[in-house]
């Protein structure tokens, strides 16, 4: 996911690809418009260039495919990194688009990355969702 140009790495070409299919000024298609949709959406939207822009910069991951859909289980905060700054708060039966599982726990909790229903980005606490 991320390399829209398909040349086997994600780096800011790709991001620019990206924002042109949004403006309307290139046009993506096949492999390259799947490769765009990094938060799991059917067509390329500032979520996936900010996911990608985040990426470059160190400070997220990019899925490798698949997403899972779940819904949150009460109102929970999403954080910047994990057990990091908060950048907001989803209510409770909020869906969101689980990108990746974290595989190790910091402070004892499971931070997975997740796209929110209303276009936040960031960690959540895996008790807050299912």
């Amino acid at each position: 996911m991320g390399d829209v140009n398909l040349d086997n790495v994600v780096n800011i070409m790709d991001v620019v690809l990206v924002i042109n299919h949004i403006k309307g000024t290139g046009n993506l298609t096949g492999t390259g418009l799947s490769a765009a949709t990094v938060s799991g959406g059917n067509t390329p939207s500032i979520t996936d260039v900010v996911l990608m822009i985040n990426y470059l910069k160190g400070t997220a991951v990019l899925p490798s495919g698949g997403y899972i859909l779940a819904t949150t289980t009460n109102s929970t905060e999403i954080k910047l990194s994990p057990n990091g700054t908060k950048l907001g708060t989803v209510g409770a039966n909020t869906s969101i688009k689980v990108i990746a599982k974290a595989g190790e726990q910091v402070n004892g909790v499971y931070w997975d990355l997740i796209v929110a229903s209303n276009g936040m980005y960031g960690y959540i606490n895996r008790n807050n969702w299912k």
